[in-house]
């Protein structure tokens, strides 16, 4: 044993995450390496940004300034540290056959990201298994999409579900996705991968703000990861609740209404607005202009069965937007 490991002292390891606990203990003690040989520890840091859970070049980007160590196996003793270099990579050299644990100082990872794995926190090196590699990816927060939507604006997350409309529906590049009941907004929305459609199950990064009074994920990257052959289903609901609705559970959720009579239709900006009523009270359905609806079908004293998607007014109601005009039936 090289007489340096004897006592080591580990000036930063009570921030160390996970896995290390705090403090320096057993110092001076006897550490357990292996009487003869050194290896190789390296660690590669990166960012996962499109939540596949791989590292991919292109997609992901690598991580510097990361602080990490080893300690001891069975002890809180600091034997090596040191920081990411400008490509994420750590690598420690001469180190001697033993069993390490392996840290990461969380005070120098950013606020807005968080550690998400650590492929091998145990090290052991021995003469038949000189060398190791320790990757670990780093990512913003996972969150259902409730958590998402009570999270503070501006946290920046990644959530995942059904998308229930793409990007191309409306010209303001908004999308809609649900999952467990629950949906949000995607708002200012670009794909990541090629373009999903509804119905695709995807993953969704994004940073939470506030329109309409109500939470959406802003500058959203779409990542399909899952297609599907078949659309998502709609809630039913009477017009007097679409355009009241329970913002925990129908904000930005795809409902259906039935049997609704057109009772007025005014032209606003680029889109129409069809007042609609199945005796349970009025909400407007707005069909947006770039969506290319047969405008003259919506005459007053028509009837009305449509799917379509919630959209806060900002002032404590909603309206109710089809997606097209396969959304809607009118007799």
């Amino acid at each position: 044993m090289k007489p340096g490991f004897r006592a080591l002292v580990c000036p930063w390891v009570a921030a160390l995450t996970l896995l290390a606990g705090s403090g320096c203990s057993n110092a001076g003690g006897d550490l357990g390496f292996e009487p003869l040989g050194t290896g190789t520890v390296s660690a590669f840091f990166y960012v996962d940004r499109n939540g596949d859970l791989i590292p991919r070049p292109g997609d992901d980007t690598t991580f510097a300034g990361v602080r990490m160590g080893l300690v001891v196996a069975g002890t809180t003793d600091t034997a090596f540290s040191a920081i990411a270099d400008a490509q994420g990579n750590v690598v420690f050299g001469n180190v001697p056959f033993g069993d390490y644990r392996f840290v990461v100082d969380t005070s120098t990872v950013a606020d807005s990201f968080q550690v998400q794995a650590i492929d091998s926190v145990n090290v052991r090196l021995r003469g038949d298994t000189p060398q190791q590699l320790v990757t670990v990816r780093l990512g913003y927060p996972v969150l259902t999409i409730a958590e998402a939507r009570a999270a503070s604006a501006g946290t920046k997350v990644f959530i995942s579900g059904m998308l229930l409309s793409r990007i191309s529906t409306f010209g303001d590049t908004t999308s809609h996705i649900i999952d467990n009941g629950v949906a949000i907004r995607l708002t200012n929305a670009s794909h990541g991968g090629p373009a999903a459609q509804e119905g695709d199950s995807a993953r969704v990064t994004g940073t939470v703000s506030i329109r309409g009074g109500q939470p959406v994920l802003d500058n959203a990257v779409i990542i399909a990861y899952k297609l599907s052959v078949t659309g998502p289903a709609s809630t039913p609901l009477s017009t007097f609740l679409a355009n009241n609705a329970d913002t925990s559970a129908q904000d930005a959720a795809l409902v259906g209404i039935s049997g609704a009579i057109i009772v007025d239709t005014a032209t606003v900006g680029t889109d129409f607005h069809v007042g609609v009523n199945d005796g349970s009270g009025r909400v407007v359905m707005v069909l947006d202009g770039d969506a290319n609806f047969q405008l003259p079908l919506f005459d007053l004293g028509q009837t009305v069965t449509a799917d379509g998607l919630l959209i806060p007014t900002g002032g404590g109601t909603w309206v109710f937007k089809p997606r097209n005009q396969a959304d809607v039936t009118i007799t």
